[in-house]
């Protein structure tokens, strides 16, 4: 971020970038750049009301010591022990649970919501694969991705959505291996950005 140099930095809590999803830098009043994943509708807004887009990239092994916070979405069919059932997937993954929401079931179906803090945002992809593979779990998504991705394919029941990037990040197919897209889900804290050495700030 040449032109800007010494800005601080802070990655948007609205779609929680982390490595290696595609991002735009985005000025803000007093200098500071916020970063947001790329067809991030709060970003998406912010440029069309003219606010003036910085080149941002990730800087290859520049993950800060204390790690990642993400935020993943997991859709399934409310039963007893769901709540344990999925905590105990995350943790034998070596994630911590930073902070967890259940919003009341509607038609018998649940959204569990967590905000994990990762060593590393390359174990996000297992422990998608983890949460999927929990008993009635259907979709597991980040939030913060293309605006259909917040109302969600699990919206109308359907079971096994994750083709569709625009808010599913997983499926299972016959064999019950999931395929997941870690790009469609994480709430990420701080890392280090583009050529420049510009630290982010937890956000």
């Amino acid at each position: 971020m040449p032109d800007l140099p010494g800005a601080a930095v802070r990655l948007a809590r609205c779609c929680t970038p982390v490595p290696p999803d595609e991002v735009t830098g985005i000025v803000l009043r007093g200098g500071a750049v916020a970063v947001h994943r790329a067809g991030c509708p709060t970003g998406t807004r912010m440029l069309h009301g003219g606010r003036r887009p910085v080149e941002v990239r990730w800087l290859p092994g520049g993950a800060p010591q204390w790690g990642y916070r993400a935020t993943l979405h997991a859709e399934a069919l409310n039963r007893p022990r769901l709540l344990a059932d999925l905590t105990a997937a995350i943790s034998g993954e070596g994630a911590s649970i930073f902070s967890a929401e259940v919003e009341p079931p509607r038609q018998l179906r649940v959204r569990h919501s967590y905000t994990l803090e990762l060593p590393d945002a390359a174990a996000l992809p297992a422990v998608m694969r983890a949460v999927l593979r929990v008993s009635g779990v259907y979709d597991v998504y980040r939030p913060g991705g293309p605006e259909t991705a917040a109302d969600g394919a699990a919206a109308d029941g359907a079971a096994g959505a994750g083709a569709d990037p625009d808010g599913a990040a997983g499926k299972r197919d016959d064999s019950g291996t999931a395929d997941v897209q870690p790009s469609w889900g994480i709430h990420g804290a701080s890392a280090v950005l583009s050529e420049s050495t510009i630290r982010s700030t937890q956000g």
